[in-house]
């Protein structure tokens, strides 16, 4: 048993040619409409206003000494220095 290529070929009347080989295939351009979705980038400068708390303390005497003085009953903030 022997398989034919000549089955697979379209067929052909009278041995003309077909119809297929008159339509030559061309690839045409044409204009279309694309939605392009754009990010832009931007740069904000916002103002924040941040309420911290910050250490005092209330002197229960006065004080005079070291570059600095503080009378009974001041208000100063707390630091912390260190001596190493």
């Amino acid at each position: 048993m022997q398989i034919s290529v000549e089955k697979f070929q379209p067929a052909t009347e009278n041995g003309a040619a077909s119809d297929e080989d008159d339509y030559e295939e061309r690839v045409v351009e044409r204009p279309q409409e694309v939605e392009v979705e754009e990010v832009r980038e931007r740069e904000v400068i916002q103002e924040v206003v941040e309420t911290r708390q910050i250490p005092q303390v209330r002197a229960s005497y006065a004080y005079k000494g070291q570059g600095m003085t503080i009378d009974k009953g001041e208000v100063g903030r707390a630091t912390c220095v260190s001596l190493f």
